[in-house]
Formats: structure tokens, sequence, C-alpha cells
């Protein structure tokens, strides 16, 4: 059950990591991109090719070589938003998924084809192997405190400031001489930056890569993460992944099928776009601002009540 758990911990954490960039892509600028697992993929096989090739299996080195790519490939993605918006963008980023996963199943050489590389030499840092479960915790959880503390600092910078006033109202945004198209490639680079490096984690911990983990399907996915957490929150894309990611686990100690996965996340997408369209984290939001108020007046009343009193 231990390792079960961790498990579980491992995935959470690694989906956490690749939806947060995500997250600003569709609550800040609106669209809903189905090209995130490619990317996702592409940092996965960047750690498969150096270390299956006994290049580096060191993540101090494949991390930022993953990131460059990622980058890369997020602005080549982004940069048709400059001429295309709305539906015509959510059908360019799926175009872009269906190539870069094409170009890894047909790229024998690079990838293995379709079964992909898997048997890696175990990843290190600095001469450390990382072989246990326990051991991936330790690196992902400083991972992901970095990832969200750099969303947090930017979400009180300037630029973050930008991102809520184009998800507010771009005609004012653009009225104060910023524009939104290219505030919009810059949060698709991060993301893809984001993605890049779970990517990584999720192979070095996993020991297989495959283009077909990293599908359409897997892309569904991450959107529904985000939008079930609550995309204009930064721990909305942790909660949406911790409830997603950990989904077949739960199943099979249940003895369901783990296909039923498709099924539960097609309801919970619906309940949410009915009943929850600011997700997990908005409701929970909410109830705090409720209880909060809820305070506020009883404070109030005792106030009152004590003034009345003392005349």
């Amino acid at each position: 059950m231990t390792y079960i758990i961790q498990t579980i911990v491992i995935y959470s954490l690694t989906y956490s990591i690749a939806v947060m960039g995500l997250s600003l892509v569709v609550g800040y600028a609106q669209i809903f991109v189905l090209s995130q697992a490619a990317i996702f993929g592409v940092g996965s096989f960047t750690y498969a090719v150096l270390a299956g090739r006994n290049i580096t299996s060191d993540l101090l080195l494949v991390i930022p070589i993953a990131i460059v790519i990622g980058g890369v490939l997020s602005l080549v993605t982004g940069l048709p938003l400059l001429r295309l918006g709305g539906d015509y963008y959510i059908v360019a980023s799926l175009a872009f998924q269906y190539v870069i996963v094409q170009g890894l199943v047909n790229w024998t050489s690079l990838s293995g084809g379709p079964p992909g590389l898997f048997a890696f030499p175990s990843p290190t840092i600095l001469g450390w192997k990382i072989v246990s479960n326990m051991d991936f915790i330790y690196v992902i959880v400083p991972i992901l405190a970095i990832a969200l503390g750099s969303l947090l600092w930017i979400r009180r910078m300037p630029y973050g400031r930008a991102l809520v006033a184009m998800a507010d109202d771009e005609v004012a945004l653009a009225a104060g001489g910023v524009r939104a198209d290219a505030l919009r490639v810059s949060v698709f680079v991060l993301a893809g930056i984001l993605a890049a490096v779970a990517g990584v984690l999720f192979t070095s911990f996993l020991d297989v890569a495959s283009p077909g983990d990293f599908g359409i399907t897997e892309s569904i996915l991450m959107i529904t993460m985000v939008l079930v957490g609550g995309a204009r929150s930064l721990i909305g894309p942790f909660i949406g992944a911790v409830i997603l990611a950990s989904l077949p686990y739960w199943l099979n100690l249940v003895n369901w099928s783990v296909y039923m996965t498709g099924v539960i996340t097609g309801v919970l997408l619906l309940l949410v776009a009915f009943f929850l369209p600011d997700g997990v984290a908005g409701l929970a939001n909410s109830g705090l601002r409720q209880l909060s108020r809820s305070r506020n007046r009883a404070s109030l009343t005792a106030a009152d009540q004590g003034g009345g009193v003392d005349e």
C-alpha cells in the first residue's frame, strides 16, 4: 500500500507541474490548447534519448535541455496566435499535437517507433542515483515548489497584472499599450517549459517513453485537470492533477476497470462545466469568502449588542 500511495503522489505532483502553465493559458489567455501533451512528450523523449544513449542521465543537465527544446517548440506553437484566434487556434494546436506525435512515431532511429524507448540508466543529480519512490518524491517536491513560487512571483509582477487585465478586459489592455497576442505567446512558452520539465520527471520515473502516451487523449486529460481544479487559481492545477492522475489507482483498489477512468473524467468535466465554472478551487474560495463575511457580520452584531448594553 505504501508503494501505491507513493506512486500516486509522484504522478500527481508530476502532472501538477505539467498543467500549472496550462492553467495560465486557459485561465488568462482564455484559449483551449490541445498540444500540451506533445510538449510533455518532447520533455519525456529528451530524457529517454539522452539517458538511453548514455549521453547523460543527470537531471541538472537534462532538464535545462528539455526547457530549451520545450520553450522553442511552444514558441512555434504560439506564433499562429498572431494571426489566428478562437476556434481556429484550437484546430492549429490540434494539428501541432498530431505532427509532433506522428513525428515521434515515424522517427524510429530517435524514438524507437511506436514501442518507444525503455530501460534507461537511473536518473542522477550530481552523482546521486535516484532509485526509490521516496528519492523521486524528494526531487519532485522542490521542483514543484520552485514552479509554484515562480508563478506566484509572476502573478504579483506587472506581467501578472497584465495577464489578469487580458482576461478581464482585453480592450483596456490594448489601450494601455500591451499587445494581447504577444502576451498570449509568452504564456504558451511558459506553459511549454513547465510541461517539458514534467515530461523529464515522468519518464525518469516510469523508465519508458512511448509516443502513444502523449496523444490527444492526454492533452484533453490535462485540460480537464485545469478545469476541474480551477483555471485561474494557482492551487487549482494541483487539485485537478491529484484527482485525475490518481483516479486509475483508486479504481483499481476498488476493483473497477481502469477503462472507467475516461467515463468518470467526462462526467467530472460535465459537472464542472454546469455547476463549478471556477473549479474546485473556486468553490473553496467562495466558501471561504462566505465564511469570512459571516464572521464579520457576527463580529459587527456582537459589537452592536455590546454597545447597546454599555448605554
